[in-house]
């Protein structure tokens, strides 16, 4: 990606856009010309964020800017975690070490894959918007059959986030029982973090098999299956009241611990240059 093209699609430079053209023409020199824009999705702090269709499969994307974030549980965020539960249903060695790494841009769903825009047997649907939840199999053929591809564990991370340094993108402190509906995908009108990503917690499929803990050099788990991020909507409403862990931006899982139960898919494009 040329130098110009990429600070185009900083952080900064990507908000500093105010019209629908050119948030559009920046999109399509670096992505293709199928995108065209869509709407503005007002953020949970009030901001607005540009989201673009995929015309020919009218699936809506947000871009991911180029940004450097802190990878993982921090342990700042540690000590956040510890205020709120003296026993947090979190490992907190799966999600460390912590490390801050550079994230080139890139395309991502602003909402999970829905049953109307990809046709798949046997996966279960959530309201309100008819969410599906998939296989990993099944999702590996929804990246192909939409030519994309399923997120990195870094990728997924650093779009919940969205430029955020707090436990959760929403900040530090459990919503109330209220909100929380709407921040998990699960009520109408659904809360967008500041990139425009909507319903992150049904649990979503990541294109990377498990490892026990973010360290490069940690080895494959081959019997826990692929890695899930964010699965707090699983088990609202929460009989535990630890059960906001599911939220954590660095919360992470194996597939084995879904019980079967299968995991919501968020996929992504990446620069074709």
């Amino acid at each position: 990606m040329g130098r110009e093209l990429r600070q185009a699609l900083s952080i900064d430079s990507w908000r500093s856009l105010r019209q629908p053209e050119e948030c559009q023409g920046v999109i399509r020199d670096a992505f293709g010309p199928e995108y065209v824009f869509a709407r503005w999705q007002i953020t949970r702090e009030g901001n607005r964020v540009v989201v673009l269709k995929d015309e020919p499969l009218q699936i809506e994307w947000v871009l991911a800017p180029a940004g450097r974030f802190s990878f993982g549980l921090s342990d700042k965020e540690w000590r956040v975690v510890r205020k709120l539960s003296s026993e947090p249903l979190l490992t907190r060695a799966e999600m460390q070490p912590a490390r801050s790494i550079e994230v080139e841009p890139f395309l991502i769903m602003a909402s999970p894959l829905r049953s109307e825009q990809w046709q798949a047997p046997d996966c279960e649907t959530i309201e309100p918007n008819n969410s599906l939840l998939c296989s990993g199999e099944q999702a590996e053929q929804a990246a192909r059959d939409l030519r994309s591809t399923l997120p990195s564990e870094a990728e997924w991370e650093y779009a919940c986030r969205a430029a955020t340094e707090s436990l959760f993108w929403f900040g530090d402190a459990v919503p109330s029982e209220d909100e929380m509906p709407s921040i998990l995908g699960l009520a109408e009108p659904v809360s967008a973090n500041e990139f425009g990503l909507c319903s992150l917690f049904f649990g979503e499929w990541i294109g990377e098999a498990w490892r026990p803990s973010l360290d490069p050099k940690a080895q494959v788990d081959p019997e826990a299956g692929r890695v899930v991020r964010g699965g707090a909507a699983r088990f609202w409403p929460w009989q535990d009241d630890r059960e906001w862990s599911g939220c954590v931006s660095a919360f992470r899982m194996p597939e084995r611990d879904t019980g079967g139960a299968g995991a919501a898919v968020r996929l992504v494009r990446r620069f074709a240059g």
